[in-house]
């Protein structure tokens, strides 16, 4: 590793000019140069410049939210590859907030967002079963840490989603089938779509790149946090901090989007259902950490971070905390409350934060700079060494 002034940057690939990067140690000052995963992490103290967090618990209006597009669209029975086509509306998603910023759970209220998949009763087949989906506006999304609060539904026949996605053939996918749970086993399916998947008729399963470890708690009981760490070389996948599977072929290379989705197509092999009655799906919230695709994000990172910035200015790392989550879930007080940097206007004054995420408790536009927006460039020394097969790249950071 080439060292100046006692300060260098090390990344991963030299697939994007800004990806992974390591560093010697990151420090508890204002987030301005990044977000860290913790030194445990693997790869160890990887760390992101771009950040997206939204406490769904406590949102009163999703119109009002910059960050998040909700779907509305149709799919026939033969184009949804079941025995029902889907239709995504926006009136399948609903805010139902605590009612108090103190509150993190209630017996009377469940709070959080509400992704309904609508009941079809006696109908017969051939119809649109109602879903809710809800995708991030930024599509810039290159490696990152994902996470997502979610209480799944305990009705029968739907599938519960929570993935990355670019297309059919990119997409990194936690999907929880209602019909697969019972008393004994909590299953989940960790899935890597590729071209493997596509040739397969999207039936992951028969690929590489499928999982389907059983979870430690029942998904429809609570709150628990679901995360993918996506990297240029591996996808790790999580559930309350825990390291479920790791996965290391077809992993996508491209920038992309978030979504959330709830939906059935009566499926026998996979969603199965429809179910009988309205069903739905809770999200407590989604914590976003990333680098961005975007060359003004990755100019001003370079700005701010990179070789014309003075030592004596340099801000700091913020580590990402694990999700700390007590028995039964992230669904009462004593254990609900959860960290957001977005609430310390401090912690993201380089970001560009929806004024909709916090409803007028803590800061809701930060001082930063937006995607798409350029403040200078700067000229980074680069070079390229090769160990083994994998490129590594380090970036001589020094005054200019």
């Amino acid at each position: 590793m080439l060292l100046h002034h006692d300060f260098s940057y090390t990344v991963l690939s030299i697939l994007s000019p800004l990806l992974l990067l390591y560093l010697p140690s990151p420090t508890s000052a204002a987030c301005e140069c990044g977000y860290a995963l913790p030194s445990n992490a693997s790869p160890p103290q990887t760390f992101y410049t771009d950040l997206l967090e939204t406490d769904f618990l406590h949102l009163k209006n999703l119109s009002t939210n910059t960050d998040w597009s909700p779907q509305n669209y149709t799919v026939t029975p033969a184009a949804a590859r079941g025995p029902w086509g889907k239709n995504a509306s926006l009136s399948n998603i609903l805010t139902n907030p605590l009612a108090s910023k103190y509150d993190w759970g209630s017996d009377d209220v469940l709070g959080g967002l509400e992704l309904y998949v609508t009941g079809v009763g006696n109908e017969g087949a051939g119809g649109l079963v109602g879903m809710a989906e809800l995708s991030s506006v930024r599509e810039d999304m290159l490696y990152g840490s994902f996470r997502a609060s979610v209480m799944f539904t305990g009705e029968r026949g739907t599938c519960g989603a929570w993935f990355w996605y670019l297309n059919d053939t990119r997409e990194i996918d936690i999907e929880l089938l209602s019909a697969q749970q019972n008393a004994s086993a909590h299953p989940i399916n960790l899935v890597l779509q590729s071209p493997a998947s596509a040739e397969a008729g999207f039936n992951a399963a028969n690929t590489p790149t499928f999982s389907h470890p059983s979870l430690p708690f029942d998904p429809t009981d609570g709150f628990h946090e679901y995360r993918y760490d996506w990297s240029p070389t591996s996808v790790a996948f999580y559930a309350d901090s825990h390291l479920l599977t790791t996965m290391t072929t077809s992993i996508p290379q491209v920038p992309g989007h978030v979504t959330l989705s709830h939906w059935s197509n009566g499926d026998k092999g996979w969603s199965q259902g429809p179910p009988k009655q309205d069903a739905v799906m809770r999200v407590g919230y989604v914590k976003a950490y990333f680098n961005s695709s975007d060359p003004h994000r990755q100019e001003d990172w370079q700005r701010r971070c990179g070789p014309s910035r003075d030592k004596e200015g340099q801000g700091g790392m913020c580590v990402i905390p694990d999700a700390v989550v007590g028995e039964g879930g992230m669904s009462g007080n004593a254990t609900g409350k959860t960290f957001f940097f977005s609430e310390d206007e401090g912690n993201v004054g380089n970001q560009s934060i929806s004024p909709g995420s916090w409803d007028g408790d803590v800061p809701k536009q930060s001082r930063g700079v937006k995607v798409g927006m350029s403040e200078g460039m700067v000229v980074v020394t680069l070079i390229v060494l090769v160990v083994g097969s994998f490129g590594i790249l380090v970036a001589e950071v020094s005054p200019i």
